[in-house]
Order: structure tokens, then C-alpha cells, then sequence
């Protein structure tokens, strides 16, 4: 793009970022039908006003002064201005009206949004009007125009000029409502189904809510009127988006604005004008191809070199890893304007969950505050480093006109060392301000012989207090002013330090104005005695110990890269010497093989030998050569003039002649000199080269034996060191990311040290300036503290002009950055808290932090760019994406056509415009496409396995390496469970986009329930040890779910019903603050996460589930410590990828310990192996053919534990193992416990059994899979476990048996009683049964299986006969009773190893002899038998309607008693047969048809069959005969009558 293209889009971008945030508007507050309970003093209230005869003449504040009184027992605490907000608009109708389709396909959205919010005061009066800017440009916008929102103001302002005044009473507000409110949704309430528009309008516009809140008054009468303010808009970012669109419209191109004071913002901004995938220079992990090593090994070398590791560190026991301290020197190193490596300025990290983002940004505070303390050093005195700002006028009485550094290299060097930390998210800023003070972890980081040397020192305590009551203190920095609003010690047993401002929106301004700087004005006792330069002294000597120490560092450091140079070039000279060599030995070889005397050595010695003997040789030849040579050079001298010439030719005939012949003569030796001359020369060069190489050595050996501490660090960055940061096996590549050059511990401790006389000398310089304690109480006046105006005398507000206000603010926010080194604040208070920085002028701060950057829309950024020199982006793009509401989705469809992708898309954020500009980086690939990120940190320290392992593989391809400790066993043993769970739970969601599942909410329930039992306890516990109360108990624990409606769900399920023990404060507590979706706790961590998903397996569901990508299981899982429990229904779930791997993660995390167990034979991991097992209930239940809501009450009846359950379904299980089983070796010994012999013939034994859609063999995989879970638990062996939970392993078996009977048995039973009804359906209808229903079915029809086997040979004769049938049945019976005890979600009993061995006995064992002296029937060796009676059974009777048998020639006994001729009446004959034992009650099905009698074994040889009929509805059964033997069976009757 030319530079004018990159303006134009950039511009586009900010047109369309400003109105976007100029409409967006939050949701209308809660109805909170009662009034509250007020909180510290402020009661917060919002209610929709009760009808009444008289309402029309009652105001909104008398109904919310009755309100306010109900719960303040009548104190009248004063009352806020009081808002009302006037129509209420579902968002899904907004949504709707924008797309011209339905709102949130996904998922029900019950928010609605204000159309205008009138204000009054406490009496009732008029105070202020607003108008929804979005209903306003709804109502005028044609098509996309963005500029229907113009005359916004205007037609807002006519409005509050009209009710300038007025009384608002209901009446008028109604007045007011027809008037505004409605025209405002006409268009809206069109866009809905007919008919529902014109309803919904006076639904809408009926609508009232009434917001206020009242505060307990102060003693001292200060803020007696409390401050309430409310707002539509939702615009934290349209102001500064104007001004910089406004410096951006000015005359200039592009690169004019890359120089100037939005250089920063525009460097921000090229982010998006950039396609390429890979738009970094330097990959720091690699491609592929790692065509780039050399660079990355010099990048590496370079970027870790003493010379760029900054001077200080924050104190602590670990070391920065390899990418933390590459981000750390990046950022803050030194010689940043001379690197070979420089930083950009804007800086990008990619920091996934856990990777220690606060660690590195604790570094680089260090790094700032230690070089803003030498720059400090600089002054003589405090005051020396400043300058006045002249004002208007004087405000305060006792203090003059705020000080800012004088301008100067010293004073723009601390003013460029200023940090202020941004997000958009609110957890990641209150996790900076509490972990940064932290002083009980500070001192954690400091060892003894530091804490002797430091806490020991005369600086290591301060005068605090006010006067006449000051005194000694110990003291981090300004330990003493980090206090609440009664002045008391936040933690008193650990001293923090104020080195984080977290600030922002008003209330935490207001906290930080009135405890950390008014303690710090009122008890901060002024510097004396010299102390500054005390603290400067000590500080100068560490600083120059530590310099040194670097400097050494980095002369050996060079000295080291000369070094490997040199041993780089060694080798390489050493080849060619002994190539040179060889090739002269050679060459010499060839050519004397022609000579009397050839060359034969084969060294460069023997080449020496050989050219002296040539010279010993031709010493006469050349020797006489010569002296012809000098006879013929005098001949032709005296022949050179024209007389020596006429007298002296001849002579010089003569010796031409002697030369000539003499050469001829001696041709040989000719060859040899010639031979020799050319050999020297070569030789000469071989030795010249051995000298260089011997020289090297030398060298080499020297550097060797000078070499000392610190010069291991260059050498480690080797080629092979950087092929292992992305290469490698974990091990290796663990070892090279945990590496860090400046690891020395002696070094670590002066770094320490040095950070703590930083911090002291920038505390004493702070007390001993009058110019800061001045500062610090005009700004604490600036942010509305009362205080003595300097013509009243009187404490009071003070107002300052807009002029000062300007003026004063950058000194004010210098003196902060002093004080506070970090000043953090939400990315929706920058426009706000530095509105009297002006965008455009000199930028306020040196550095931008930017937390949970991936998580910002990218426009939210500007305000802090645009106010700072250089920006460090921490976030990471694979996790919670911008969250954006549907109507604003819609907007952007509507406004951004023209803005391009990476500036509007849904993936649009700070961070990956920032990894855009960053040259160091990695280019990621996700299988779908590539993406460069930022400086990517890979060590991992907040979870164990399994939620590292689901984050690393779905997110992060495997790059991350874990370093989180496992829990300690007393906090271990607290958890729900002894491991993370998939928690399977079926049941039907709400609907209608309501996706809470109830039956996943009791669940949920049961898991709070108990952790706030566990909690408490343990509170109780320390409380009586101590004697102190800890307050509120709320356990660590998250329950996080996609959907908003789960987590509405689950919140109203646990307010249903609170645990006993759980203080209703704290219960209700955990149900708002600890129940959310995923994306309000991106930045949080607990000890135990719930996730829950809801939904079930309807097709209405599938948008829903698919909604679920990988950020979102990321960031669920990576929120929890040490134990995730997911509750879900994998039936309905398991069509998502990303849940589909975490189930697959959490079925296998005990593969890894089963494999180091059977490496190492560790206790410890066999135990982890059992704990990390999946529990029966994290198996998905089945139900077809058994559905719990259709089952007969004879299936569920309590007889002999026979209870019902449902089938569990071990396949997406057997699945995720398969390939570890792979691995695993079956030996004979395992198979022999079920009566095989070896692995081969247990296959043999079930090979017929794939049944699988995918021609699995499940029967096998589950028995195979149970005997690995046996030799795991010992089970028939002599390590028998008996302490742990074995039902895993049984329901392995009971899966197998039912597949087993399913594809053995189950056909044989529908071929005898298709009929028999089971679960209210026919048998013939049912695709499986449970075993408790085998085992039923088979008793009853024993006698009908036993008839259907054909004995053949002597394994089926006890198997044709009705007693071994019924055995089976008994069998199935003992089975089914340890299959329920293992299979029951809420059992409490364990199954132990022993029940495990008598439930295989029933399966496959049989060792004793039963009542008859037969073998015992073993439930899965009986194939022959069941095949045998399947095979049988298409010759026993089956049943007829009652057409069929007449068609057939039968008839019923009636008729057949006539045709017979005999006299005996029907009903009597029937009582003859069932006497006789012809016939017999049906057993079979529901009760009514228990009376009918049907043929039985001897009714079928007579010939009867079976006859299905109907009367009155209702079916029954009866016996029919062939009409052929009517006489005899007449005479049969007559004979026994």
C-alpha cells in the first residue's frame, strides 16, 4: 500500500471505530423487587414502581425514599439523583431490526436496553435528560449512513429545556415517555412477527425502572449528598478517537505521522494494513525448515548478553525463563539505542494462561526503578530536579503551584521510565495491584543474608505519623500508607509496598486519594538527616558492584564469542592443512614416477627430505650454472658499447656457446631444480599455514585457562542450544527454556539488593522534596479531596479552570509515576481519568503495558497509545477473542463495509495488530491457517495435568512445558475429587435457547455443597487455633459455562437451597462472584473449576455446541489449579471437537503414571494411575431400548438389589485408550485370572464378536481393557487393592457382558417371545436389554430356552433342560447386583477389589459344582449353548392372530368341543388341560394378561398354539387346537373328567 492508501484505511478504521463506540449502550440494571440490603454503608437499589390509585400523582423519589427508609431503619440517609429509565427494548429486537433476521441463534438473550434515562433530584426535580444514541440513529439511519446520528445533541437539548423545572411525577414521565420514547421503536417493533409490533410497543414503552442509591451519612458531615451517575452511552472511547481522527485529518502523509506524537498509535495501527501470515523477522521457535539458525543463534546471543539484561531484578526465588528475560531485555534492557536487536515500539508477548505474565512484568518495575534511581542520584538535593508550572492563580492555602521535572536529559530520561498498565479486563488489573504490594511474597524472594543486610540497615525504617505522634517504623516502601478508609493496616503482619496505583473509575481513584496519598500527606514524616544521601551512597556502590560484574560479564562474554570463533575456525584449518599436504605429496608422487629416483614418502617431513637430497644432488650442476651465467652477464657488459662490442664479440660467442652446451648436457638436472623450486614454494605454504594453526591452538588454550564466572553463559547459546528451545524431546527442551544467563545466585543477590536501595532512594528523594509532598496534595485535591482554598481558608472542593486543570495534570501524573512506579487503570477509564492530557502533545508515559490483550477490541487502545512513548502488548490470541454483543455485531456488518478485516473482524484485537509490527515472534500454525505471534512465553506454572495438557494441545500445539507443583496432600485431600473428572449428566435443557440442564445443576449443586463444608471446617479449625475469625469462608472454586442462561440457571438452583453450614452472606457471595461464563475469568484461577456445558442431544442444540471453540475450552480449563470437573452429556457434546479432546484428555491422564510405574516401579505413580482413573460416572449412559422415562416398575423394583440402571457406554472411552493400549502387553498370567490361558486364546475365545459399526470388536476391547484395570489394582493377585474404588474396572466387564448377551443371546429371546414386553415396547421392537431384564426374561421362559437347544453332544445335555436356564438367570442375577453397586452415579459405596473377583466368577469362572453336581453356568463361556438354542429356536410354536389360525384350521376349545361332540362346557375343560398340564397362566408382560392361559411344553406336542386377541380394547392370549384332532383331545377331556 502507498503511504496515501495506509492513511486513507487507517482513516476509515477511526470513522468507523468512533461511531461504532459512540452507539454501543450496556443493559438495562436488575428489577430488584425488594430493596437490598445495604453494603458498607451504600445501598444500591433499582425497582419498577408499584401501581397505586394515586401513582399518577407520586414521584419516582418519594416511592424511593420509602424504599431506602424499609432498610435503614428510618435514618433518612441522603439520597443520590435519582434516574429513570423509560422504555425497555429486548436486545434480540435490536439485533432483529438490524440484521432483518432472528437475534441470537445460539443462545436466548433476555437483556433489554434503556431509550432514555431522565434524572431528577431527591425532591422530585428535573435534573437531566438522555437519549439512547443508538434508538436516535436507528430511528434516522437510511441504509449504512453513518451520519444519521447528526442533530444527536440538539433534539437531546430541546427536551431538557422543555422540562427545565419541572416536578416528575408518573404522570409526567408517562407524558414524557409517549413523547420520546416511542417514536424511538416503531421502526424496531415493525421488524417483529404481525401482529406482535403494536403490542410490543406499549409492552416497551410501559415499561419503568427507577435506579438510586442512598448513603449512611459520615460524622464528620463530609460527602453527605452521595455521587451517582449514570449513562446510556457506553462511549469510554468516541472522545479520543475524535482527537486523534482530528491530528489525523491534518495535511500529512503517513510517515509524517510515524514521527511525530502519534508515532506510536501509528506504528499500532500498521498492524492492520499488513496480509502476510509471517510478518516477523526472526521466528524465536522456529520453522520448519530452521533455515535461520545462525540468525536466531545471534539474535539469541545478543539479545541475553549482559550488556542487555537489565542491571536490577524484582526479587524472588526463580529466575526469569529463556522468553521472560528475552521479553524483559527487549523491553527495558540496556543499550537499547546501540543494539543489533533493537525493540519496536511496539512490543508484542504472547502469554498464554499461566506463563507468568505478572512475573515479567514485576522485572521489568525492577529494571525502571533501579535506572530512575541513578538518574535520581544525579541531584544534590530533591528539589533540585524541578521546576515550577505557573497556574492562573493559587488554589490552596498551603500549597503553592504544582513542580514538574526540569525539561533536560535527566528529566525526560525519569519521565520516560513511567509505566501505566491497561486491559480490558478488570481481574487482570486487580491482580497487579494485589500481587505487586505484596510484601509477604517480596520478602519470600529475598534470602537470609539480603533480608540481614537490607531489613538491618538505618534506611530500612521511616518517621510515620502525624505530629506529635510520629514514630519509627519498619518500612519496605511506604509500608505504612497502604491503609483502608479507616486508616488501619491492610495486613499488618506483612508489610507490602506502594509501588502499584490501581486506579481507573472513580471509586478506586477515590480509594487510592483517601488511604495510600492521604496517609502518605498527613503521616509521611519530611526526610531529614541526610538520608537521601545515604540511600544514594549505598545505592552508587551496589549499583557499581553490579555494573561491574556485567561489564566483566560481557568482556568475557566477547572474549568467549572470539572463542568459539577460534575453535570454529580450527578445525576447518586444520583440514585444509592436511588437505594441502596430501595434495603435495601427491602431486610429488606423480611427477618423479618417471625418474631414476622417485619420490615415496607420504608425509609432508618426507616431502622436506626429498627436495634437500635434490638440492644435495644438483649443488655441482648449479653451482657451475651459475659462474656460465656470470661469464655471460661480464661478456655482455664489455660488449654493450660499440668498441667492446667490435673487440670483446667473440668472447661473448664463446660463452653463449659454453652455457648453451652445458645446459644441454645437464637437461636431468634442469628438471629436478625446476622441480624442487615449485615444490618449495608450495611447502613454504603448507608451513605457514601449521605455524597458524599452532599460533591458534596457543590462543585457544590460554582463553581456556583465563576463562572465569560468567563465560559458560555465551557458550551455552550454540546452535544446538537454540535447536532445542523448539526441538527435542521435553526434557531437553524444558532444560533450555528454564536456562537464564544471568542465573548466577551471587548475582541474582546484588541484582536484589540493588532493586532495594533503588526503592529507598527513591523513597527518601520523595520525603526530603517539598516539591512532591506540594504535588501530592494538589493532586489529591485535583481528584476531589476537600481541602483549605487559599481565600476561604475553609476546607472545601476545589474547582480549578480547565486552563490549570491542563496545566497542572502532567506535573500532578510525573509526581504519581514517581511515587507509584506502576499506575494501572481499564482500558474504559483512560479517556476519562487523563482527560487533561491533551492527545497530541508530548506523550505522558514511557511505557504501555497492555494485559489480556488478545481479549481487547483494538480501537479500546488508542486513548493509552496515544498518551505514551512505547508499548509492551501482553495477551494471547487463543483465548477469549473481544466479547461483543449482538446488536453491536450487527453494527459492524452495517458500518464496515468499507474498514478492512483485521480492523473489524471478530478475531480483530489489540494483540494480533500488535504481533502484526513485532519482528520477533513465532509463526504458529492451527491447522487451518498461520499466525504470527508476539515473543511467545512457553513455561507454564499454574496447573497440573490434566488442564495443562487440554490447554497445551488444543491451543498450543504441544509447545508449552509444565512446571506447576502438584498440591500439597492437606490441600489435596480437600477436593471434591481425588482427581479431574468428566462428570457425565443426561437430561433435557429448558429450551427455547435456555441451555441449563436441571440434572447438571443438582450435580453442580452437590460439588458447592461440599467444598463449602470442607471450607468452613477448615476455618473453623484455624480459627480455633488462633483465636481469630477469618469472615466470610468462600472455598476456591469456579463454576464457568459457555451459556449466560446456564449460569443464570445455576445461580438460581444454588439460591434455591443453601448447605447448612454456609453463611448466607458467603453463599450468596459465591452465587454472583463464582458462578460466570468463561469470559469473566479469563486472568482468574481457582483450586477447582466446574465447567459446565448444559445442553442435550437435540438437533436444537447444535448451534450451541458448536459455538464452543477452542479459546473457550482453553481458557475454562486453564482457570483451574488443580482439579477440573466438566459435567456434561457426551452423547450430545461429543460432535465438538474441542470438547470431544478434553474428554479424551481427561479418559487418559492415567496412562502416563501406569507407564512410569511399570518403568520405574514407583508406588507413587501406580497410586496417581488409580486416582487419575475415569469414575463410573464419567461414562455416558445408554438408552436405547431401556429409556429410564419408559420403564416397567417390575424393572425397577428393589428385589435382591436388583435395582435398574442404565447401561453405561464404554466406547468413546475404549476409543480415547485405544492407543495407548497399543502399548501395553497382556501377558498370560493377567488372562489366566478369567480362565484363559494366554492373550491368544482369549481372542480366539471372542473373535466372532465385532458388533461395532466400524466392525470393532467391543466385547474383546472391553474384556482386555478390565484385565489391564485388574492388574492395575491387584486384582487376583496377592497385591490385591482393597482401599481403592475398582467399579471402573467392573463396569468394563459389564459392558462387555452386555454386548456379549446382546449379540449372543438377546436373538434367541426374540425369536421365542417377540411379544414379551419390556420397557412398555415389544421384545422384537428392542435393540439391547439390561442384564436385570435378561435375567428376568430367562427365568420366565427357561423352560421354552431348554426345549429350543438340540442336544448334539454332551456340552448342551444340562443345557436342554429348564433348571440350567434358570441357573443362568440366578447367575445373571448375582452379576447385576454388582454391576448396580459399581453403575449408580450417586452411590457412596466403594466396589471393592474382592467384589470385583466374585462379580468375574459370575462372568467366566466357574470353581464349584452346583446342588446338582453340574459346573456353575459362567455368564460369557456359554456361546455353544446360546448359539445352539438361536438354532433351535425356529422350531418352537409361535403366536397367531386369530385370522392366521383359522386360516390354519385351529380353533378354540369351544368350537372343538362341539366338532368333537362332547357335552363339557368350555370354562370347565380348560380347568381339565391346566390340570392335566396342557396348558398354563401366561407369565409374560403386564399384569392384566396374567390370567390368560396359553399351551404350555405338552399343550405344544398336542398341537395348540398360541393366539393373540383383543376385546374391548385390551390384548390377551389364549390357546387354540387343529381342528383335525378335535375327537381326539375331546376324548383326552372326557377321559380325565
Amino acid at each position: 500500500m502507498t503511504p496515501a492508501e495506509k492513511k486513507q484505511a487507517i482513516g476509515d478504521a477511526l470513522d468507523y471505530w468512533y461511531l461504532l463506540d459512540f452507539l454501543s449502550q450496556g443493559d438495562q440494571p436488575e428489577d430488584k423487587k425488594e430493596p437490598p440490603r445495604p453494603r458498607k454503608g451504600v445501598l444500591d437499589d433499582c425497582f419498577a414502581p408499584k401501581e397505586r390509585d394515586d401513582q399518577d400523582l407520586r414521584t419516582p423519589s418519594e416511592e424511593a425514599r420509602e424504599r431506602a427508609n424499609s432498610v435503614t431503619n428510618g435514618e433518612n440517609w441522603p439520597i443520590s439523583t435519582i434516574f429513570c429509565h423509560l422504555g425497555s427494548v429486548p436486545r434480540e429486537a435490536v439485533m432483529t431490526y438490524l440484521a432483518n433476521k432472528p437475534g441470537n441463534e445460539i443462545e436466548k438473550e433476555d437483556e433489554c436496553m434503556t431509550v432514555a434515562l431522565l434524572g431528577m433530584s431527591p425532591d422530585g426535580q428535573f435534573v437531566s435528560f438522555e437519549l439512547s444514541s443508538l434508538f436516535c440513529w436507528l430511528k434516522r439511519s437510511v441504509g449504512d449512513n453513518p451520519n444519521a446520528i447528526g442533530g444527536f445533541e440538539k433534539e437531546q437539548d430541546e427536551i431538557r429545556n422543555k422540562l427545565n423545572g419541572t416536578k416528575l411525577t408518573y404522570g409526567v414521565i408517562r407524558g414524557i415517555v409517549n413523547r420520546c420514547v416511542r417514536p424511538m421503536i416503531v421502526g424496531i417493533a415493525s421488524c417483529l412477527p404481525d401482529g406482535d409490533g403494536v403490542e410490543c410497543i406499549s409492552e416497551w414503552c410501559s415499561r419503568l425502572l427507577v435506579e438510586y442509591r442512598a448513603v449512611k451519612p459520615k460524622d464528620n458531615g463530609d460527602d453527605a449528598c452521595p455521587t451517582f451517575d449514570q449513562s446510556l452511552c457506553h462511549s469510554f472511547f468516541a472522545k479520543d478517537i475524535s482527537r486523534i481522527n482530528e491530528l489525523w485529518n491534518k495535511p500529512g502523509s503517513f510517515d509524517d505521522f510515524r514521527e511525530g506524537s502519534l508515532s506510536l498509535v501509528a506504528a499500532y495501527l500498521e498492524g492492520g494494513l499488513r496480509d502476510e501470515p509471517a510478518c516477523g523477522k526472526i521466528d524465536l521457535l522456529g520453522g520448519e525448515d530452521d533455515d535461520d539458525l545462525t540468525a536466531r543463534v545471534d539474535f539469541f546471543s545478543e539479545v541475553l548478553g549482559a550488556g542487555a539484561t537489565p542491571i536490577g531484578r524484582w526479587p524472588s526465588k526463580y529466575s526469569l525463563s529463556l522468553m521472560q528475560q528475552v521479553a524483559v531485555n527487549l523491553a527495558v534492557g540496556r543499550g537499547s539505542s546501540t543494539r543489533k536487536y533493537p525493540a519496536n515500539d511496539v512490543m508484542s508477548v504472547n502469554g498464554p494462561p499461566g506463563t507468568g505474565k505478572t512475573t515479567l512484568l514485576k522485572d521489568i518495575v525492577a529494571a525502571n526503578v533501579v535506572e530512575k534511581a541513578r538518574l535520581l542520584c544525579e541531584y544534590d538535593k530533591p528539589d533540585d530536579a524541578f521546576e515550577e508550572v505557573e497556574l492562573g492563580k493559587r488554589y490552596l492555602q498551603f500549597a503553592k503551584n504544582p513542580y514538574r521535572f526540569r525539561k533536560g536529559r535527566t528529566g525526560d530520561a525519569i519521565n520516560n521510565l513511567s509505566i501505566l498498565v491497561c486491559s480490558t479486563n478488570n481481574a487482570a488489573i486487580e491482580n497487579i495491584a494485589k500481587e505487586l504490594p505484596d510484601g509477604k511474597a517480596f520478602l519470600e524472594g529475598i534470602d537470609k543474608s539480603e533480608k540481614k543486610e537490607f531489613l538491618e540497615s538505618d534506611l530500612s525504617n521511616i518517621v510515620w505519623g502525624k505530629k506529635n505522634e510520629q514514630k519509627t517504623v519498619d518500612d519496605l516502601y511506604f509500608s505504612s500508607a497502604l491503609v483502608d478508609n479507616k486508616g488501619n493496616l491492610r495486613d499488618p503482619a506483612h508489610p507490602g509496598l506502594m509501588v502499584a496505583a490501581c486506579l481507573g473509575n472513580r471509586r478506586n481513584i477515590n480509594n487510592f486519594r483517601d488511604c495510600e496519598l492521604s496517609s502518605l500527606q498527613f503521616n509521611g514524616g519530611l526526610g531529614k538527616g541526610g538520608r537521601f544521601s545515604e540511600a544514594k551512597k549505598l545505592f552508587l556502590a551496589q549499583y557499581k558492584k553490579v555494573t561491574e560484574r556485567f561489564n566483566r560479564m560481557e568482556e568475557q562474554a566477547a572474549g568467549e564469542r572470539e572463542l568459539l570463533n577460534r575453535k570454529k575456525h580450527l578445525p576447518q584449518l586444520n583440514c585444509r592443512c592436511q588437505k594441502d599436504e596430501r595434495e603435495i605429496v601427491e602431486e610429488l608422487t606423480t611427477e618423479t614416477v618417471c625418474l631414476s629416483c622417485p619420490f615415496e614418502g607420504s608425509s609432508a617431513g618426507d616431502v622436506r627430505k626429498y627436495l634437500d637430497d635434490i638440492a644435495k644432488d644438483t649443488a655441482d650442476y648449479e653451482a657451475r650454472r651459475n659462474r656460465l651465467e656470470a661469464e655471460l652477464r661480464d661478456a655482455e657488459e664489455k660488449a654493450s658499447g660499440l668498441i667492446g662490442s667490435i673487440f670483446n664479440r667473440s668472447r661473448l660467442s664463446d660463452s653463449r656457446e659454453k652455457l648453451d652446451s652445458f645446459m644441454l648436457q645437464t637437461a636431468p638436472d634442469q628438471r629436478l631444480v625446476a622441480l624442487r623450486t615449485k615444490f618449495e614454494n608450495k611447502y613454504e605454504k603448507l608451513e605457514n599455514e601449521k605455524k597458524e594453526l599452532s599460533s591458534l591452538w596457543v590462543k585457544i588454550q590460554g582463553q581456556k585457562r583465563n576463562r572465569v564466572d560468567g563465560a559458560e553463559s555465551v557458550e551455552t547459546i550454540n546452535g544446538h542450544f537454540v535447536e532445542c528451545i523448539s526441538k527435542g524431546d521435553s526434557e531437553s527442551r524444558k532444560k533450555t527454556h528454564l536456562y537464564n544467563p544471568s542465573d548466577d545466585p551471587d548475582l541474582k543477590k546484588d541484582r536484589n539488593l540493588l532493586f532495594l536501595y533503588a526503592l529507598q532512594v527513591t523513597r527518601e528523594f520523595i520525603l526530603e522534596s517539598k516539591c512532591m509532598r506540594n504535588n501530592i496534595a494538589l493532586l489529591r485535591t485535583y481528584w476531589g479531596a476537600k481541602d483549605k482554598g487559599v481565600d476561604s481558608g475553609k476546607k472545601e472542593l476545589i474547582e480549578f479552570t480547565q486552563a490549570d486543570r491542563r496545566s497542572m495534570a502532567p506535573a500532578l501524573f510525573q509526581t504519581l509515576s514517581l511515587l507509584t512506579p506502576v499506575i494501572s487503570s481499564t482500558f474504559a477509564s483512560i479517556g476519562r481519568m487523563f482527560e487533561d492530557i491533551q492527545i497530541g502533545e508530548d506523550p505522558l508515559f514511557g511505557l504501555l503495558i497492555i494485559d489480556e490483550a488478545g481479549q481487547a477490541v483494538p480501537y479500546a487502545a488508542l486513548g493509552a497509545l496515544a498518551r505514551s512513548r512505547r508499548a509492551m502488548i501482553v495477551g494471547d490470541p487463543s483465548q477469549i477473542e473481544p466479547v461483543i454483543t449482538g446488536d453491536v455485531k450487527e453494527l459492524r456488518a452495517v458500518l464496515g463495509k468499507k474498514v478492512l478485516l483485521p480492523f473489524k473482524g471478530d478475531m480483530a484485537s489489540v494483540q494480533r495488530l500488535a504481533d502484526a509490527v513485532n519482528p520477533y515472534g513465532h509463526l504458529r500454525s492451527n491447522g487451518e491457517d498461520d499466525q504470527w505471534i508476539g515473543c511467545p512465553l512457553v513455561v507454564h506454572r499454574r496447573c497440573i495435568s490434566p488442564m495443562f495438557d487440554i490447554s497445551n494441545e488444543i491451543s498450543y500445539q504441544g509447545s508449552m512445558l509444565n512446571e506447576t507443583a502438584s498440591p500439597k496432600k492437606d490441600l489435596a485431600d480437600s477436593f471434591y475429587l481425588k482427581s479431574s473428572q468428566w462428570v457425565n449428566v443426561a437430561g433435557f435443557e429448558r429450551g427455547n435457547r435456555d441451555h441449563y440442564v436441571d440434572a447438571q445443576g443438582d450435580r453442580v449443586y452437590k460439588i458447592v455443597k461440599d467444598a463449602f463444608d470442607k471450607a468452613v471446617a477448615t476455618a473453623e479449625k484455624k480459627a480455633r487455633e488462633s483465636g481469630k475469625s477469618e469472615g466470610l469462608v468462600i472455598p476456591s472454586l469456579y463454576i464457568i459455562s459457555p451459556f449466560k442462561t446456564v449460569v443464570r440457571g445455576l445461580q438460581d438452583r444454588l439460591l434455591s437451597a443453601r448447605t447448612e453450614v454456609a453463611d448466607k452472606d458467603a453463599w450468596q457471595y459465591f452465587a454472583k462472584h463464582n458462578i460466570g461464563t468463561v469470559h469473566t475469568f479469563q486472568g482468574k484461577e481457582a483450586h477447582q473449576v466446574v465447567f459446565v456445558l448444559g445442553c442435550d442431544t437435540r438437533r436444537s442444540c447444535e448451534g450451541a455446541i458448536k459455538f464452543v471453540n477452542p479459546n473457550i475450552v482453553n481458557v475454562a480449563a486453564s482457570r483451574a489449579k488443580y482439579r477440573l470437573y466438566v459435567i456434561a452429556d457426551y452423547a450430545a457434546w461429543k460432535i465438538n471437537e474441542n470438547v470431544a479432546t478434553m474428554k479424551r484428555i481427561l479418559d487418559t491422564a492415567w496412562v502416563v503414571h501406569w507407564e512410569n510405574y511399570q518403568k520405574t516401579g514407583a508406588i507413587e505413580e501406580l497410586n496417581a494411575a488409580k486416582d487419575m482413573l475415569p469414575r463410573g460416572e464419567s461414562l455416558p449412559r445408554e438408552t436405547a431400548g431401556a429409556d429410564e422415562e419408559h420403564i416397567n416398575e417390575d424393572d425397577k423394583k428393589d428385589d435382591n438389589k436388583d435395582v435398574w440402571c442404565p447401561d453405561v457406554n464404554t466406547d468413546s472411552y475404549l476409543d480415547n485408550v485405544g492407543e495407548a493400549f497399543k502399548s501395553f502387553n497382556l501377558d498370560a498370567e493377567d488372562c489366566r485370572i478369567i480362565g484363559f490361558s494366554s492373550r491368544e486364546a482369549l481372542q480366539s475365545a471372542f473373535a466372532d464378536c465385532a458388533c461395532d459399526q466400524n466392525g470393532k470388536n467391543r466385547v474383546l476391547e472391553n474384556i482386555e481393557q478390565g484385565l489391564l484395570l485388574c492388574k492395575l489394582f491387584g486384582i487376583g493377585s496377592v497385591g490385591t487393592d482393597n482401599d481403592s474404588d475398582c467399579a471402573f474396572c467392573l463396569l468394563m466387564f459389564c459392558r462387555a457382558a452386555e454386548r456379549y448377551l446382546r449379540l449372543k443371546l438377546l436373538p434367541t429371546l426374540k425369536a421365542i417371545a417377540p411379544d414379551y414386553v419390556v420397557a412398555r415396547k415389544p421384545l422384537k421392537e428392542l435393540e439391547s436389554l439390561n442384564l436385570g431384564q435378561y435375567k428376568r426374561l430367562i427365568e420366565k421362559k427357561s423352560d421354552l430356552l431348554a426345549s429350543s437347544v438340540r442336544v448334539e453332544n454332551v456340552e448342551l445335555t444340562q443345557a436342554s433342560k429348564g433348571d440350567w436356564w434358570r441357573t443362568l438367570g440366578e447367575t445373571l442375577g448375582r452379576f447385576t447386583e454388582f454391576r448396580n453397586s459399581a453403575c449408580h452415579t450417586d452411590r457412596e459405596e466403594m466396589v471393592s477389589a474382592g467384589e470385583v473377583w466374585l462379580a468375574l466368577r459370575c462372568l467366566f469362572i466357574a470353581f464349584q459344582l452346583d446342588k446338582h453336581g453340574h459346573k456353575s453356568v459362567e455368564i460369557m463361556r456359554e456361546g455353544v449353548v446360546y448359539e445352539a438354542a438361536f438354532a433351535g429356536a425356529e422350531r418352537l410354536p409361535v403366536c397367531y392372530s386369530k385370522d392366521q389360525a383359522e386360516a390354519k384350521g385351529y380353533a378354540p376349545i369351544s368350537k372343538i368341543l362341539r366338532e368333537g361332540g362332547s357335552g363339557i362346557g368350555s370354562v370347565k375343560a380348560n380347568k381339565m388341560l391346566m390340570k392335566q398340564g396342557y396348558l398354563r397362566l401366561y407369565d409374560e408382560g403386564e399384569e392384566a394378561l396374567r390370567q390368560c392361559k396359553v399351551p404350555s411344553d405338552k399343550g405344544f406336542e398336542l398341537g395348540a398354539i398360541i393366539v393373540c386377541g383383543e376385546k374391548n380394547g385390551d390384548v390377551f392370549y389364549y390357546a387354540q387346537y387343529p381342528l383335525a384332532k378335535a375327537k381326539e383331545i375331546c376324548d383326552l377331556i372326557e377321559s380325565e373328567s
